[in-house]
């Protein structure tokens, strides 16, 4: 696609004349990137947004112990990188292509420039980008209060079985569009995933293959094949799997995973409500680990005890 066109299909700069879009193209730098290639890193200067013509994005952020936190996918027509108009700080997250992608970059410097001689434009596509920025942090809070919340049920002390109806019952508040959402646990003796209430779902079926095979920790568009569950008459769920922690997606079974589905077969679910799910299982997955650390030092004491009374 022209990048022009590309610039009058982006509703952030919907109503600007052509000779300004001209003026704004011919800005434009091409970026093609590689599969796994690095775009910009946390903590560079952030000098710039990106449009993508063609491809897919992932914005990332660092956690402790080597760990990284999903904040975004953006594809097709979508930009990223827009608070680099809005202040001089270090960019707060990483950017890197989950596959081969076209991108365009507008320097700051050449917008602030277009800006200067063309300021009603300018005013109105800054405007944009200001919107995009809000609807992205009007996002985080949502998935923030998410978070807080399963973090409570998470932490309350509860049964495994009674903290996933409660994670489960908090991400259909937070997501409408769901019909149904449950948190399937991986039971290791009859090798099924299990959900208070639901049917169990054999480890072998292909929706357990279809959704554990993603190296993101998200599936989308999952089909219900052999899975027989309450109001799954659509043909799409969102799965966010989790794993203990450095287990590689392709060494074995994940632990377990959220699920929303939905009773609508024309209802998708968007990125962001992946990414909420993604946010989840991984509360999910840290609670799982403790709760086996836990139970595993229980039984070291009870070994203890035991050869003691001997």
């Amino acid at each position: 696609m022209d990048k022009r066109d590309l610039l009058k299909n982006n509703s952030i700069f919907s109503g600007i004349p052509a000779n300004v879009l001209d003026i704004v193209s011919a800005e434009m730098e091409k970026v093609d990137i590689g599969e796994g290639g690095i775009i910009f890193e946390e903590g560079a200067v952030a000098d710039s947004f990106y449009i993508v013509e063609k491809g897919e994005v992932v914005i990332s952020k660092n956690l402790k112990a080597g760990r990284r936190k999903l904040l975004a996918v953006i594809k097709d027509g979508a930009l990223f990188g827009e608070m680099a108009f809005f202040s001089d700080s270090p960019r707060i997250a990483a950017a890197h292509a989950r596959a081969d992608s076209a991108l365009w970059r507008l320097p700051r410097d050449k917008f602030a420039d277009i800006v200067s001689k063309h300021p009603s434009e300018g005013l109105k596509i800054f405007s944009g980008l200001l919107q995009v920025a809000m609807d992205r942090l009007e996002q985080t809070s949502r998935e923030l209060a998410t978070i807080h919340e399963t973090g409570r049920a998470i932490a309350s002390g509860k049964s495994l079985g009674e903290i996933s109806t409660a994670v489960a019952e908090e991400l259909l508040v937070a997501i409408p569009a769901a019909a149904k959402s449950a948190v399937y646990i991986y039971n290791e003796f009859n090798e099924e995933f299990e959900s208070p209430g639901l049917p169990e779902i054999p480890a072998a079926s292909p929706f357990v293959a279809k959704i554990a095979s993603s190296s993101s920790g998200l599936s989308g568009a999952c089909n219900s094949a052999g899975v027989k569950l309450p109001d799954f008459s659509g043909a799409f769920a969102a799965t966010g799997i989790f794993r203990p922690q450095g287990e590689a997606a392709s060494s074995s079974l994940p632990s377990g995973f959220t699920l929303l589905w939905t009773n609508n077969a024309r209802v998708t679910f968007s990125n962001a409500n992946l990414l909420l799910l993604s946010s989840v299982s991984g509360q999910l997955a840290e609670a799982l680990e403790n709760l086996r650390h836990r139970e595993e030092e229980m039984n070291r004491r009870r070994l203890d005890r035991s050869k003691q009374s001997y």
